[in-house]
């Protein structure tokens, strides 16, 4: 009897040390720019979505934790954090992309024993706010070449525009690895030779607001 007991207790603790917890299931991020007579914040609507995880047979579900990099926004027992046209204002989750800079996303789902997380394996990056569309037109870049080793070229479509801007480039865990400011002429070269070849994102902006964003490829 003795010896069942301690098979048992062995088990359980077998169970407790390793067996997983189930994470979340297809995140996804829906953004669009609505203008004008949108509710969505600085005409900004978004929806962060995902599916509850099966059921795991080591705990019980209670909730979900969201990141905005490694920062912790909040913890909900729901899914979903949305503003999206139609809901009244103010959105309650505006301050969700309240950000000037971009951010990665990830959701792991979260169970009692402890309040204990699962992994996350997917994740997301939010470039930043959108704009006019009619602005983006009119105050676009040509970057290229794409992929390249060692120097990415931004080519202003309007060359009479006076307009300075900056560029960006983060990796892909929302690190800045390289930013040029004050950019005045309309063709501009940045070396990139010197970083790891991969995947990154490229952000250019002006008075502070995104005009263009992307992915370059650097081999």
């Amino acid at each position: 009897m003795k010896k069942l007991i301690l098979i048992s207790v062995i088990f359980i603790l077998v169970q407790t040390s390793f067996g997983q917890l189930n994470p979340i299931n297809n995140l996804e991020f829906y953004h669009e720019h609505v203008w004008p007579n949108s509710t969505c914040p600085s005409y900004n609507c978004f929806e962060l979505s995902w599916e509850a995880p099966e059921n795991s047979i080591q705990d019980t579900l209670v909730g979900f934790n969201i990141y905005r990099d490694s920062e912790l926004y909040r913890f909900q027992d729901y899914i979903g954090v949305t503003c999206l046209d139609g809901i009244p204002s103010p959105c309650p989750d505006a301050d969700f992309i309240n950000f000037t800079e971009p951010f990665w996303m990830k959701v792991t789902a979260v169970y009692n024993s402890s309040l204990i997380e699962s992994i996350a394996n997917d994740s997301i990056m939010f470039v930043g706010l959108l704009i006019n569309i009619n602005t983006i037109e009119n105050e676009s870049f040509t970057t290229y070449p794409n992929p390249t080793k060692k120097w990415l070229y931004i080519k202003k479509s309007n060359p009479n525009s006076n307009e300075a801007y900056s560029i960006e480039l983060r990796n892909l865990y929302g690190q800045l690895v390289r930013k040029e400011t004050n950019i005045q002429s309309p063709h501009y070269a940045m070396n990139v030779a010197d970083l790891t070849a991969g995947v990154y994102f490229y952000v250019i902006k002006e008075k502070k607001e995104i005009i263009q964003h992307g992915k370059l490829i650097i081999k």
